[in-house]
């Protein structure tokens, strides 16, 4: 079944059966050619560093992922097109489980009369006994970008952009142009 999903650029398997009661903690780096295809994925001029300090620990019966996203990228200003450099440094978290521990927790969920928006979300499943800790920083990184980038100074005045702003207003800026000219008369 997992030969049919596409494989992540930036893949760190870790079988959740080798991780040990007091947890396991290490460091993970994107490649360059990594870095490229993950700019290509997510519509970035360029990913110049991805790393992430990451530790695995068992709670109950789930796998906590605590972690630490470090990356440097560009992206394109939103007005001017330009590079836009970027700095990324944010912890996240998630948590595994298997198919019965899903299962578990999704009971526990639908129990609930209150629903709680700061609540954890529900366990991510393990892919064959396996946790890829690239794909959560990869995803993480998606998170955390900048959705408008915009280069210091960049502003829509003077564009051809503004006009065509001015212009979605629509009849009711044009009323109320009008209704200004029309008080300043009488």
């Amino acid at each position: 079944m997992t030969d049919l999903l596409p494989q992540p650029e930036f893949s760190r398997l870790v079988k959740s059966a080798e991780i040990p009661h007091k947890g396991l903690e290490f460091n993970i780096e994107a490649t360059p050619n990594e870095c490229q295809k993950l700019a290509q994925r997510f519509g970035l001029i360029a990913i110049e560093a991805l790393s992430a300090h990451i530790r695995l620990f068992p709670v109950k019966d789930l796998i906590r992922l605590e972690g630490r996203l470090k990356a440097r990228l560009v992206q394109s200003c939103v007005v001017t097109l330009d590079p836009v450099e970027q700095s990324i440094d944010e912890d996240f978290s998630r948590v595994y489980g298997d198919d019965e521990a899903l299962e578990a927790a999704r009971l526990t969920m639908e129990a609930e009369i209150e629903i709680d928006p700061l609540a954890d979300d529900l366990p991510d499943p393990l892919i064959d006994g396996c946790i890829d800790v690239g794909e959560a920083a990869a995803e993480e990184l998606a998170l955390s970008l900048d959705p408008f980038p915009r280069k210091p100074g960049a502003s829509l005045e003077g564009s051809p952009w503004a006009a065509k702003e001015e212009a979605i207003r629509g009849p009711f800026a044009a009323l109320s142009k009008l209704r200004d000219k029309f008080d300043k008369k009488v």
